[in-house]
């Protein structure tokens, strides 16, 4: 029978098929379970690269799904080798407009992936800069006693960039710093915020520097007995809480001398 089937041509095909089908399989079989079986999500912020002089107005949308299919999407260490993934939008060399970009991920362990979406919708916008004055901004009220100077800071006038549009709706760049209580100058690193004509901040504007360091003279009031108020404090100033800003003084006023020669 054995000797009948092996000269039998039919059925040597067969069994040939079956053979090569079995060894496919054991080759390929871990690819076959990584794409049909175990798959696990990961999303990430979208980051869109272009050249220094534009800017990202909009990116739709913001973020993307990287999803790694394979057994070693399991395992418990994985998820930290993805940490260093990226998601970028490379708009690198195109021109002022809206885009539809190709996304790729950088820094990815050799596995399996995708991107969901596969593109993004990227506008940019030609980089503008420009100049703005700093305004302090003194908040609180010092000890009973005390008055607040005029603050002093190195930079005066913020260098802004961003789109037209953005950088035309800033009035000045504001700087905010708390005086409640003190006896003694205060010295703080501040934030600098660009902010329209209503004191609203205004969004997509880089400012250089970011912050800077401001002090505020504090000194003794006048007629406090504890001495005389420091050059560029306004004597008196404090001794009225119904003031706007409770007796800091915002800018430095004309001189009495400078202000009578004003008037008609």
């Amino acid at each position: 029978m054995m000797d009948r089937l092996l000269h039998n041509d039919t059925f040597l095909r067969v069994l040939a098929l079956v053979l090569a089908c079995m060894l496919w399989l054991a080759v390929n079989g871990d690819s076959l379970r990584g794409a049909s079986g175990v798959s696990e999500k990961f999303p990430f912020p979208i980051r869109v690269e272009v050249e220094s002089d534009m800017v990202v107005t909009h990116v739709s949308p913001p973020s993307a799904v990287v999803v790694v299919s394979g057994d070693i999407a399991n395992e418990p260490s994985f998820p930290a080798q993805m940490l260093g993934v990226a998601v970028v939008a490379n708009a690198r060399g195109l021109p002022p407009g809206t885009h539809r970009v190709r996304l790729a991920a950088v820094n990815m362990p050799p596995v399996t992936y995708t991107i969901q979406p596969a593109e993004v919708e990227v506008r940019i916008e030609r980089r503008v800069m420009a100049e703005r004055p700093v305004r302090f901004r003194v908040v609180g009220q010092p000890a009973a006693g005390y008055v607040a100077g005029y603050p002093k800071a190195d930079t005066m006038v913020a260098r802004l960039s961003g789109t037209r549009s953005a950088i035309s709706a800033v009035a000045e760049v504001d700087a905010e710093i708390a005086v409640t209580g003190a006896s003694a100058d205060v010295t703080r690193l501040v934030t600098l915020v660009p902010v329209d004509a209503r004191g609203t901040p205004v969004a997509g504007v880089d400012v250089s520097p970011p912050d800077v360091i401001v002090t505020v003279p504090i000194v003794p009031a006048a007629g406090t007995g504890t001495g005389a108020p420091m050059p560029g404090v306004a004597p008196g100033a404090a001794s009225s809480p119904s003031t706007p800003a409770q007796g800091v003084p915002q800018q430095p006023s004309a001189p009495p001398l400078a202000a009578a020669q004003a008037a008609p």
